[in-house]
């Protein structure tokens, strides 16, 4: 491999680490697990360490792993409210405020689209509507299969027929990042979807609103989000597993949103870096919402033929891309 003593990837792992609070001693041993010799990884640790750049860097970056330490420990006695009655404007103010996770059974009391949808109903209602559809998927990495790049474009009531073609299924999907249910084309579908009081208007939330639309077995794996996200489950259920942005474990092998593991795996049950990882489970059915703030993991997977949408148009600032750079505790 590449020597660390002059690869930029390693001195950054080297002045990660430190910064978190890392002896150099254990960073030398990592080292020299990689192929370095002692003499060698003790000398690239200094020279980190010497650096006028890291000196300033690990004030700053100290002080960001020690209030992420925290707030992981708190985050792993966290409890998951349920929150019946929906104050908006007070739930902006508390749980939304804190990125905090919440469900919300309560957000879609108005909506009649929980009784209404179906696959039924798409085909009869939206039939000749064009769509795009991600195929393919099975055979794509995670990262690649869920960006909405190439799509096929085809009819809602062809992609009915294809949902009933197969029992179980993660090759086609309907995702957010096609953007679908933008066109005006689908503006009806919010005539059954009446908001909550405190929600932007109607137009403002169809332009900041995704639609996933699939059969059982579609994954999205586990990522984050740079917006909060109102996630509202409509046709089916779903699996939902989510785990705080300070288990810095889940981002050791990130590329860019997508953390490259699986939280389903037996790899991931045997991992003992990540047996202390909390994770929230879910089963979403039609009518449920769950409030997915900015920066937290999620792994989603359909247990049935599933519609649903993701709300992240809101009433305020709703983009904090500096969550996509959330330094994590293990590589870069």
């Amino acid at each position: 491999m590449t020597s660390p003593a002059v690869s930029e990837h390693w001195r950054a792992w080297v002045a990660e680490n430190l910064a978190r609070g890392e002896s150099g001693e254990e960073i030398s041993a990592a080292l020299q697990e990689e192929g370095l010799s002692k003499h060698q990884a003790d000398n690239v640790v200094q020279a980190v360490m010497r650096a006028p750049e890291f000196v300033g860097a690990h004030r700053s970056l100290g002080r960001a792993f020690a209030a992420g330490d925290a707030l992981r420990a708190m985050h792993r006695m966290l409890e998951i409210p349920t929150i019946d009655v929906v104050d908006l404007p007070r739930f902006f103010r508390r749980e939304a405020a804190a990125l905090m996770p919440a469900l919300l059974p309560g957000f879609t009391e108005k909506w009649t689209a929980p009784q209404k949808w179906s696959l039924d109903f798409f085909e009869a209602s939206f039939g000749e509507v064009s769509i795009d559809v991600i195929e393919g998927r099975s055979s794509m990495p995670d990262d690649l299969a869920n960006v909405g790049k190439n799509p096929t474009e085809m009819s809602i009531a062809e992609l009915v027929q294809k949902i009933r073609s197969v029992e179980s299924s993660n090759d086609f999907y309907a995702l957010a990042q096609n953007r679908n249910i933008a066109k005006d084309d689908l503006r009806a579908l919010f005539d059954d979807c009446e908001m909550p009081e405190g929600m932007p208007p109607i137009d403002t939330i169809r332009r900041g609103s995704a639609l996933w639309f699939g059969p059982k077995g579609t994954v999205t794996p586990l990522h984050h989000d740079s917006s909060n996200i109102f996630f509202v489950q409509i046709v089916g259920r779903k699996h939902i597993k989510m785990i705080s942005p300070f288990e810095w474990e889940v981002g050791r092998q990130s590329k860019g949103v997508y953390a490259m593991m699986d939280p389903e795996s037996e790899d991931w049950k045997r991992d003992p870096e990540l047996s202390e990882v909390k994770v929230h489970d879910f089963e979403l059915g039609p009518g449920e919402t769950l409030f997915i703030p900015a920066g937290w993991w999620h792994h989603v997977r359909a247990l049935s033929p599933s519609v649903s949408i993701a709300i992240n148009a809101l009433p305020f600032d709703n983009k904090f891309r500096a969550l996509l750079r959330i330094p994590q505790r293990y590589g870069t």
